[in-house]
């Protein structure tokens, strides 16, 4: 389990910089939707593959970190694809789609979430200090 929090390390890094990104120009942050959309569309996307492709990459020692890691993996997922459906909310100007890309962050945090709550236990039962 270590080895994999070290090779999880520059990830984790990496997702908080894209989400940063993301949010640097959604919400109270946006300026208008042309900038929103260039921004998600020419630097978030590209960002959020290479680091789902990276942590896709990844191959756990055991099966317990497996099964967390494929959480990570599906909020992951979860939260790219709301990335996705917010540029086609943004293109077609439509609330509709905009609030299923919010449902969709959610369900990616619920899931987030569902991970973390695995490595705690995970590392509780293996006596490993596990921090978020």
């Amino acid at each position: 389990m270590d080895k994999y929090m070290e090779d999880l390390e520059p990830l984790v890094e990496l997702e908080d910089v894209i989400v940063y990104e993301y949010n640097s120009v959604i919400g109270i942050n946006a300026t208008d939707d042309w900038t929103t959309y260039v921004h998600i569309e020419e630097v978030v996307v590209p960002m959020y593959l290479d680091f789902i492709d990276r942590l896709e990459a990844v191959s756990p020692d055991t099966r317990e970190v497996r099964g967390a890691h494929e959480i990570y993996i599906q909020a992951s997922n979860l939260q790219y694809n709301a990335m996705l459906k917010t540029l086609s909310a943004l293109e077609f100007q439509s609330y509709e789609m905009m609030s299923e890309a919010n449902q969709m962050l959610s369900e990616a945090r619920a899931t987030m979430r569902r991970y973390v709550h695995e490595m705690e236990d995970l590392a509780e039962k293996h006596n490993i200090e596990f921090e978020e």
